[in-house]
């Protein structure tokens, strides 16, 4: 996997998403979201100049689950929102909460 670069978008293992925006003294990577990743933790996190290359099935974006991420006819990623005609590209990305995320937070009921 080639080295993380500034202005890239980044999912780590917990489902954080993020943008690359710098280096702090120590050369590790500054966040959008004001964290910061260590070198030894950026071999781990998938990262992509395009932010609809770390949408995975089971995420919700713009508050609607994700069936599938595929390339269309024109080599296009797209997202599969519902189970009629629903799709997104990359363009229509407003908000992303991974499934790593809403794991963070549920509550199982009788367990």
């Amino acid at each position: 996997m080639s080295e993380i670069e500034v202005g890239e978008y980044i999912r780590t293992e917990k489902g954080l998403i993020a943008k690359t925006i710098g280096f702090d003294d120590d050369n590790n990577f500054l966040l959008d979201n004001q964290q910061i990743i260590t070198k030894i933790e950026s071999k781990k996190i998938k990262h992509s100049k395009n932010i609809i290359d770390l949408i995975e099935v089971g995420d919700y974006v713009n508050g609607k689950y994700v069936y599938d991420v595929f390339e269309n006819a024109n080599r296009e990623k797209v997202i599969k929102i519902d189970c009629m005609r629903g799709y997104l590209y990359q363009y229509e990305i407003k908000s992303i909460i991974t499934k790593e995320q809403i794991a963070q937070i549920e509550y199982k009921v009788g367990e």
